[in-house]
């Protein structure tokens, strides 16, 4: 006997029905096992983006190391090779361990995965936003075409980022810059904002955005080619469902109108 150790047909004295019942079971389990692991890896490598795609390998690797103990099972009831048995278990712990580490910080997110229908209802919601979001640009752009100065959208991301959604063609004679400029980032503006105005501005945007109130300021800008200038901005805030905020206004050189007043008060 190998090992000195019986095989485990003896503790069941080699009753066929027990023996047949333990090999069906075991063989279909380690069968079982090795299919869902097999799909797991191939999954896995045709997903290599998926952010999950760590714990399907780990997952792949246990489901598999459980398959194999199940295999060894049917082999030890004619040959006793008990510590290949239970270095196989062991190392499907190891694997088990390190799995149910590997899941459990994931647990928060996946009570928060959505159904089938909450996602079909969000990606609704999310379509209609994004058509009422071009039917107000279509009208901004009618506006702008009727008044002199800018229109605008100014957004504050849920991430605390700012940038210009929308920005009608005044923004090339009041900033000289392009609409594309300032859709992502807003440097390229305050740029041109005076220094010393730029901490007024911009701790007047977030007070709007505390108290969602209208936000309304006169400040200078400093352009390459016109030089100091000023302007008066308004605009109304709108909170969105996605936590973001988005400011609608207007921005308008009062430069001239500054200087008629700085005569008259000489006269």
């Amino acid at each position: 006997m190998l090992n000195n150790f019986m095989p485990h047909g003896y503790c069941i004295k080699w009753s066929w029905d027990l023996l047949t019942l333990y090999a069906l079971s075991d063989g279909f389990i380690f069968l079982s096992y090795t299919y869902i692991g097999i799909t797991l890896i191939i999954f896995a490598r045709k997903n290599i983006g998926l952010a999950w795609n760590k714990l399907l390998w780990l997952f792949s690797a246990f489901i598999l190391a459980c398959g194999v103990t199940h295999l060894i099972g049917i082999v030890t009831f004619w040959l006793p090779i008990y510590w290949i048995e239970v270095i196989l278990k062991g190392i499907t712990a190891v694997l088990s361990f390190i799995t149910a580490c590997s899941l459990a910080p994931l647990i928060p997110e996946l009570l928060y995965l959505h159904s089938q229908d909450e996602v079909d209802a969000l990606t609704f919601k999310l379509l209609k936003e994004k058509q009422e979001l071009r039917k107000s640009h279509e009208l901004l752009l009618k506006l702008s075409q009727q008044m002199t100065g800018m229109l605008y959208q100014f957004k504050l991301s849920a991430d605390g980022t700012y940038s210009f959604p929308y920005t009608s063609n005044g923004i090339k004679e009041l900033f000289e810059l392009e609409s594309k400029d300032l859709y992502f980032d807003i440097e390229k503006l305050t740029d041109r904002v005076h220094p010393k105005d730029l901490p007024k501005m911009m701790q007047s945007v977030e007070e709007s955005a505390k108290t969602m109130e209208i936000w309304q300021l006169e400040y200078r800008i400093i352009l390459p080619s016109k030089g100091l200038r000023y302007h008066f901005g308004q605009s109304k805030p709108e909170r969105q469902s996605d936590g973001s905020i988005i400011w609608h206004g207007s921005v308008m050189d009062i430069t001239e109108s500054k200087d008629i007043t700085a005569k008259i008060l000489l006269e």
